[in-house]
């Protein structure tokens, strides 16, 4: 078995190491950087994560987040990470721990100086991401037990993006088919109203967030009556039109069929973004 050895430990579960290739990684395990210094063999058994650095610069950057923030809240985002994945029962991306430690640990100080961030995509995050959502607000618990702080439902809102963007299920084939939806969607747009849309913009954020969910929801039969469908369909023809696109497209290439309710939620956030473009 090739030996890794010890580059740095920032605490007895976080180290910084080097493969045989000479290749720098970083390695997450319970007590695997116990009672080690550099150039020691780390025991590879007590690997339970690890992430490949592509670049040095990259390297550098999570060396100096990862000097930077307490010990503590490395072993908390773990935490985290565990009561998400066992909660959800899904298998995260590696690279989750990064970007979540680098997030949870700079909301605490932000709320320890007394400011906080709104959330724009609270209310699609709670509609459309529950589940994740559900779990995020738990996870403020963990948080307020080891820091003694109690961070906001936006603060919740946040790290549920992080389980939904990280989560994987080893398929590769199914975000290239993700990918590829959304950009012949937003094409279906673009070409129906003559406009190009503004990729910064709330609405534009939002309405790829409705698309991922869209396509990665489970089938259920909608128990809502159609009034509020025809009378969107009846104010908003030309979206409807469009829409009407987007299910010609979705039924032939996906064989998905949209049911008159989600029809209506692709209403709005067409009608949404098309109409801040041409407020310009």
């Amino acid at each position: 078995m090739a030996n890794i050895k010890v580059v740095k430990i920032f605490n007895n579960n976080v180290m910084l190491a080097q493969t045989p290739k000479h290749e720098e990684i970083i390695l997450i395990g319970k007590g695997i950087g116990y009672g080690l210094k550099p150039n020691d063999i780390v025991d590879e058994s007590k690997i339970e994560k690890r992430f490949k650095l592509d670049s040095k610069e990259i390297t550098n950057h999570y060396i100096e987040l990862l000097n930077n923030i307490p010990a503590s809240r490395l072993d908390l985002t773990k935490k985290i990470i565990e009561y998400a994945e066992e909660h959800l029962n899904v298998v995260f991306h590696e690279s989750i721990f990064l970007g979540l430690v680098d997030h949870i640990s700079y909301a605490i100080d932000r709320y320890k100086e007394g400011q906080q961030m709104s959330n724009a995509l609270l209310w699609e995050i709670k509609r459309f991401y529950q589940k994740e959502f559900n779990v995020a607000k738990e996870t403020l618990t963990i948080i307020e037990h080891d820091e003694g702080v109690r961070l906001n439902d936006d603060e919740a809102g946040f790290i549920a993006m992080h389980f939904v963007n990280e989560q994987s299920n080893g398929d590769t084939r199914d975000a290239v088919m993700t990918a590829k939806a959304i950009n012949d969607i937003l094409t279906i747009v673009r070409v129906h109203y003559k406009m190009d849309l503004d990729e910064n913009s709330i609405a534009y954020t939002r309405f790829i967030t409705h698309i991922r969910y869209f396509l990665h929801r489970e089938q259920t039969v909608s128990n809502e009556d159609d009034f509020l469908f025809n009378q969107v369909r009846s104010k908003y023809p030309e979206t409807y039109e469009c829409v009407k696109r987007i299910r010609v497209y979705l039924l032939e290439s996906l064989d998905i069929a949209l049911t008159n309710e989600e029809m209506l939620y692709f209403m709005l956030h067409v009608h949404r973004l098309t109409q801040r473009e041409r407020s310009k």
